[in-house]
């Protein structure tokens, strides 16, 4: 507990709060205070200068923060699949390597996606032809392979937007 002696002290130490940026206060709103997307704790602060005199992650010093909304776009039914395995090496994508997924999005013929192969998720550029899935590995280890939509368990999950990577 602060101990406030009078709700103007707490009044006081908001303003002076948001003078130095670590808030926002919204009058229109009943509940009006906002941390900065750039100091939200949901993020990794980007860093835009470094001073020698500041500590780094000082407020001055943070640009924004990088979270992954703001790399990936909007959360709509994304999702991550591991890589165990570099059968995609050749197009970047490494054993390891954590691939985001949009659900929501379309696959386009020939475009790297997401698909489930008898309940395993894999990462492979994909052909769609007719009642085909033609899916094509880029690296070692996997094969390719040519898939009746309607008879094998085989399910397309949604289109590769980035990958994290650990080093």
């Amino acid at each position: 507990h602060f101990e406030f002696k009078s709700p103007k002290a707490a009044s006081d130490h908001l303003a002076a709060l948001e003078r130095k940026g670590y808030i926002a206060r919204r009058t229109s709103k009943a509940r009006n205070i906002e941390i900065p997307k750039e100091l939200s704790p949901l993020g990794i602060p980007l860093i835009s200068r470094v001073p020698a005199d500041t500590p780094l992650l000082d407020v001055e010093n943070i640009e924004s923060s990088l979270d992954w909304s703001s790399v990936f776009g909007d959360r709509d039914e994304k999702f991550a699949v591991h890589m165990r395995d570099n059968s995609m090496r050749d197009a970047g994508i490494e054993e390891g390597d954590y691939v985001v997924v949009s659900g929501a999005a379309d696959v386009e013929d020939g475009s790297l996606a997401a698909v489930a192969v008898d309940d395993t998720p894999l990462v492979r550029r994909i052909f769609l032809q007719d009642d085909t899935v033609r899916l094509v590995p880029e690296g070692d280890g996997g094969e390719e392979q040519t898939l009746d939509s309607e008879e094998d368990d085989v399910r397309v999950l949604g289109a590769v937007k980035g990958i994290v990577r650990r080093i």
